[in-house]
């Protein structure tokens, strides 16, 4: 019953993506349809470190960002090897609080999670494709630091999503 459950709650998400409507603001980089002046220095990475693609890609953007003088927040639970230094360090919950941009490494789920952080503060949020699919993460890791660049010199398309809310009742109302 849950892997059914699961199965459809993902083909809902896909719809709801296909359709449009997901949470927060999706940014693409785009070779330069919009020009937008929204400055980024502020950047939180998300991504499950337990997987080594996750780690690395994560470790490899948070050099590329430290290197250009962004702020880079991180998990303060997250252990990488081969992290810059001068990264601020906070638990997961918090890294949407200060940052201005977040960045998902990761599948789907890594992704919603994101969303989930950026919603209270209407954040911009880039989903970088480790997982499976990547049916709402569009950035190849081939791509990411030519994607993010983009982002920070102000060439991208922002897509702003709708907010889908769900519920699960069970047979007795609950």
């Amino acid at each position: 019953m849950a892997n059914a459950l699961t199965v459809a709650a993902k083909l809902a998400i896909a719809l709801v993506e296909c359709q449009g409507l997901w949470p927060g603001i999706g940014l693409r980089a785009k070779k330069p349809r919009i020009r937008m002046n929204t400055h980024f220095s502020r950047i939180a990475l998300v991504g499950k470190v337990e997987d080594a693609r996750v780690a690395d890609s994560l470790a490899l953007l948070a050099r590329h960002l430290r290197a250009r003088g962004v702020t880079v927040f991180l998990d303060r639970e997250a252990a990488i090897e081969g992290l810059p230094e001068g990264l601020v360090r906070r638990p997961v919950g918090e890294l949407g609080q200060e940052a201005d941009l977040i960045v998902a490494i990761g599948g789907d789920g890594t992704l919603l999670f994101a969303a989930q952080l950026a919603l209270a503060r209407d954040m911009p949020l880039i989903g970088v494709n480790r997982g499976r699919l990547g049916f709402l993460t569009d950035v190849l890791p081939d791509e990411m630091l030519a994607n993010v660049d983009d982002v920070l010199a102000g060439r991208y398309q922002a897509e702003r999503r709708r907010l889908l809310q769900a519920r699960l009742v069970g047979a007795g109302g609950e």
